[in-house]
C-alpha cells in the first residue's frame, strides 16, 4: 500500500509541475496561460513517464515488479499519447487556447532571439513572430470565430 501511495504521489507532483510550472515557465505572460485538454493529456503523459520509472526503480532494487500495476501504468501511458496524437475531446475553442499558449512561447523566444542572430532568415522569422503577436493574432482569430 505505501508503493502504490508513493506512485500516487509521484504522479500528482509531476503532473501539477508539467501543467503549471512548466507551460507558465514557456510564456511571455502569465496572462496567457490556459487550462486546455491538450495540456492535460501532455501533463498526464509525463506523469505517467515518471511513475513507470518509480515502478522500474523499484523492481530494480527489490527485485520485485507488480505486472498488473506495470501493465495499467503502461496502458493508461499509451492511452493518453493516442488521446494526445488525435486531439481527442479538442473542439475550435480548445485549439484556440492552446494556439494561445503556443503563440506566447512562440514570442517569448523570439523576442530573446532577435537580438542574438546572426542569420538573415532567422531574424525575418523573428521579426514577423513578434509582428504578428502584437497585433493579436490570435485573439483576433478567436474574435472572428465567436
Amino acid at each position: 500500500m505505501k508503493f502504490y501511495k508513493k506512485i500516487l504521489f509521484t504522479f500528482s507532483i509531476n503532473f501539477i509541475i508539467q501543467y503549471f510550472v512548466f507551460s507558465a515557465m514557456l510564456l511571455n505572460s502569465l496572462s496567457d496561460f490556459t487550462h486546455n485538454v491538450s495540456k492535460f493529456y501532455i501533463a498526464s503523459i509525463v506523469g505517467l513517464v515518471m511513475v513507470m520509472l518509480d515502478i522500474t526503480i523499484h523492481k530494480i532494487d527489490y527485485d520485485t515488479l507488480n505486472i498488473p500495476l506495470f501493465i495499467s501504468v503502461l496502458s493508461l501511458l499509451v492511452l493518453f499519447l493516442y488521446l494526445y496524437r488525435i486531439q481527442y475531446a479538442v473542439n475550435d475553442d480548445e485549439y484556440l487556447k492552446q494556439l494561445k499558449e503556443n503563440d506566447s512561447a512562440a514570442f517569448l523566444i523570439s523576442k530573446a532571439m532577435e537580438a542574438k542572430t546572426n542569420s538573415y532568415e532567422v531574424a525575418k522569422i523573428t521579426k514577423n513572430i513578434i509582428q504578428n503577436d502584437s497585433s493579436g493574432f490570435i485573439e483576433n482569430t478567436r474574435n472572428k470565430l465567436t
